[in-house]
């Protein structure tokens, strides 16, 4: 139901209009808003099922289903333009209006009310594309207004038009690029932009001192150029001293930018990779810009914990998992918790505690992600408990759901399979192939969790393989 995407406030905000003669002149149609707004926005089937609304609405009468879906369908035209009107942006609401009062020769307005805006843009803080964009079609009204007038006297605004058009031009190019490359590196797709050299030239030679411009010319560089660790740490810079600037979706896209580099680069330096990506986060976190509607997304909890136990800062996780908990969306909070709990715990080697969050964890009808990293843990929990029999009914588990799912990848399936598979071998130990598992290991791109199996290996060991593996070690002394 297209309600359930307005938030409490936006709600109340679309019974003042429908309620409105300009808008609606349908009470039935104010009635039934009302109706659902006392349901909003838990709009299970139980609460909204056709013969429950309604009853509400026509009590007493019978049913009449197709009455029902032509109110349904009117209510969705007047949501679908109250959206509409969400997405203007009230300081610069005028714009329209403006242009209005020019083609009317409102002289004295057209002045008052664009000495207004103009005053606004100036002393705005944001100077992200979009503000370029607001300050292109505001000189544009401005330099036609003057053509308009016919007088014989200079005027900035085609000036003023041209450069804002400059600068919303090569910083919404420079935003789809850095797209584009990142669908480039998750695709594997090549991309073709004629004149992106140009434009790529043309901002650092002539936008050098523009925040926006400069951040997004640094994350490209950052992606492209074999001296990207330069770049990285010139974006830091440049996000600390301007973010402010940026609008909150492009102080998010810079972050994310930031902190995907680092985790891309994890194997090349991990201790610093990890530390500069759980900084960045943090710093993210600090900005404001990372919650969603004033939640914070469960799947960057995850993340940020995830990086915590890297490295090992247990007492880290412990406190954040405190402190974040009650920004977690309602319906994702106790698995997200239980999840993360039984990770810290695995990280501690606290493998009860860890299994009992697990244990809760599973209960729920879990994404992907959840259920992979769940069955994971349990595999090596059951491993280090020296519980051999569930371990092996855990590995052959998993290998049915993996096999039998059909959301899951082909590549992502093969990763976990050859955990399995490999991790079977080793628990065999049988003594012909046992020496071969090494290589294996070693030498499977699509695989998991291999620093662990290679640990696994060396400890399931048999003892006539230790005996001659030390032998070879005393021989070559």
């Amino acid at each position: 139901m297209v309600l359930s995407a307005l938030q409490n406030e936006e709600m109340l905000r679309f019974i003042d209009f429908v309620k409105s003669p300009y808008f609606n002149k349908k009470n039935q149609l104010v009635h039934f808003c009302e109706v659902l707004a006392e349901l909003h926005p838990n709009f299970d089937s139980e609460n909204v099922s056709k013969e429950v609304v309604h009853h509400k609405l026509f009590p007493g009468t019978a049913f009449d289903g197709k009455q029902l879906s032509y109110l349904q369908s009117d209510l969705t035209k007047l949501c679908l333009k109250f959206m509409q009107t969400l997405t203007i942006e009230e300081k610069y609401s005028k714009i329209p209006m403006i242009k209005a009062l020019a083609d009317r020769k409102l002289h004295h307005l057209f002045a008052k009310e664009s000495n207004k805006i103009g005053a606004a843009l100036e002393n705005s803080s944001n100077k992200g594309a979009n503000h370029f964009k607001r300050c292109f079609e505001f000189y544009d009204i401005k330099d036609r207004y003057f053509i308009s007038l016919n007088e014989r006297k200079d005027d900035m605004s085609a000036h003023l038009a041209s450069e804002s058009l400059d600068l919303y031009f090569i910083s919404r190019k420079l935003q789809y690029y850095t797209v584009l490359l990142n669908r480039k590196s998750i695709l594997g797709k090549e991309i073709t932009i004629p004149n992106m050299d140009f434009v790529l030239s043309y901002a650092k030679t002539y936008f050098k001192t523009n925040p926006i411009i400069n951040a997004y010319y640094e994350v490209i560089m950052m992606q492209t150029e074999e001296d990207s660790l330069s770049h990285f740490n010139k974006l830091k810079e440049l996000t600390t001293q301007h973010q402010g600037t940026f609008s909150p979706k492009e102080t998010a896209e810079i972050y994310e930018e930031a902190i995907n580099y680092c985790i891309q680069r994890i194997s090349n330096n991990k201790e610093f990779y990890i530390d500069e990506a759980l900084h960045l986060y943090i710093q993210f976190l600090d900005s404001g810009f990372m919650y969603q509607n004033g939640k914070l997304s469960h799947w960057k909890f995850k993340n940020i914990i995830k990086l915590g136990l890297m490295l090992k800062r247990f007492g880290f996780v412990e406190q954040f998992i405190l402190d974040y908990q009650d920004r977690l969306e309602n319906k994702h909070k106790e698995k997200a918790l239980h999840y993360n709990y039984a990770e810290l715990y695995f990280n501690m080697q606290n493998y009860e505690e860890a299994q009992e969050h697990l244990r809760i964890v599973l209960s729920y009808d879990l994404e992907l992600a959840y259920n992979l990293g769940s069955r994971m843990m349990l595999i090596k929990i059951f491993y280090h408990n020296n519980d051999i029999e569930a371990l092996l009914s855990q590995i052959a588990a998993f290998t049915i759901f993996l096999k039998r799912a059909q959301n899951i990848s082909n590549t992502k399936k093969k990763i976990y399979l050859n955990f399995c598979d490999l991790l079977n071998k080793i628990m065999r130990q049988n003594l012909k192939h046992y020496q071969k598992i090494e290589a294996e290991i070693k030498n499977t791109k699509l695989i998991t969790a291999s620093s662990w199996l290679l640990q696994v290996y060396k400890e399931m060991m048999p003892l006539p393989l230790v005996k001659q593996e030390r032998n070879k070690l005393h021989g070559s002394i």
